[in-house]
């Protein structure tokens, strides 16, 4: 997956969104665990980074007043689709013991959306997918389709960087945690 942060340009009637091409980065010691040291540190309950949360994060981390969105390409290399997806909010449990000096890891729950999802058949690729996604239409409300992923960082003894990758990467949601996610649905 690529993390591809896009800027938002009003023109005419339309929005449109553009890469600034800069990768934006959730976990490791980065956005997410930032984001939880600015909020004082909560463990073993939940919390929320909003799109705006990112953007203010971003604004500052990057010196300027640009309103982001994150768009992440889940296949970058694929020859058969370009699927787009943005991020708008995510839900975290983070999960620990000894006063929260010991994160053990953190389930999350994203909030997303399609923004640009085509799939290509009989070698009909773009030659060019840059040119394709440098410059979006961004979709009419009618248009967009949410849904959510769970997926989860690990704690401090990783690092807070993702769980594994290629193998299954189940999240079991169980008790408060399972509580807290559920609200949303």
């Amino acid at each position: 997956m690529a993390f591809l942060l896009y800027e938002r340009i009003q023109n005419k009637d339309d929005i449109v969104i553009v890469p600034t091409g800069i990768n934006f980065k959730l976990a490791g010691y980065n956005a997410i665990y930032d984001l939880w040291k600015e909020r004082g540190c909560p463990f073993n309950c939940g919390w929320n980074i909003s799109m705006e949360d990112l953007n203010k994060y971003y604004q500052k981390k990057l010196n300027t007043n640009s309103a982001y969105h994150f768009i992440i390409d889940f296949d970058p290399n694929s020859k058969s689709r370009i699927g787009l997806i943005e991020i708008l909010d995510i839900y975290v449990f983070t999960v620990g013991s000894d006063n929260g000096k010991n994160i053990a890891w953190n389930p999350l729950m994203l909030r997303m959306q399609d923004i640009l999802y085509e799939e290509y058949s009989d070698n009909k690729f773009p030659a060019d997918k840059e040119k394709v996604i440098s410059q979006i239409k961004y979709p009419s409300k009618i248009e967009l389709k949410e849904f959510v992923e769970f997926l989860y960082l690990n704690g401090d003894d990783k690092y807070w960087n993702w769980g594994r990758n290629g193998m299954t990467n189940a999240v079991f949601i169980q008790g408060e945690v399972r509580n807290y996610f559920k609200q949303y649905f």
